[in-house]
């Protein structure tokens, strides 16, 4: 078996997603014995999907995912700018009195490639913004 690593709010729609080589993942249909069929978030292009139980992928004996193969190139640009935005907003909760733009160009000092997948600037101050007001609230 092959662990997962998964990502909150990975979608437009605030799904989780499992990530494995690559590739990411959105729960389908749950199934017998804590089973789950993952479906890839391309599905309507790209029919691939993966079983898993305890976050964990299931392998056949070979030591292959058991599943369907993609039809669409690995996106690993979009998975790392998901994983540095979901960072950030950790970041922004922490330290609420931050300086905000410090924080954003931290966030977005990457590989260009990881960047262009990113929010731009002013859309993560924006979020950065709503996170402190969110905490504010929860603060008093």
């Amino acid at each position: 078996m092959c662990d997962l690593e998964f990502i909150e709010k990975y979608t437009n729609k605030g799904k989780t997603a499992a990530i494995l080589d690559g590739y990411a993942y959105i729960r389908d249909i749950d199934l017998a014995d804590n089973k789950v069929r993952m479906k890839c978030i391309h599905y309507s292009a790209c029919k691939s999907n993966i079983w898993a139980r305890d976050g964990k992928a299931l392998t056949l004996q070979s030591g292959k995912v058991f599943g369907h193969e993609h039809t669409h190139e690995i996106e690993s640009e979009n998975i790392e700018a998901c994983k540095r935005v979901q960072v950030f907003k950790a970041q922004v909760k922490e330290q609420p009195y931050a300086n905000l733009n410090q924080l954003v160009t931290s966030a977005r000092s990457c590989e260009a490639v990881v960047a262009s997948a990113m929010p731009g600037t002013e859309q993560m101050k924006k979020t950065g913004w709503r996170v402190k007001r969110k905490v504010s609230y929860t603060l008093t």
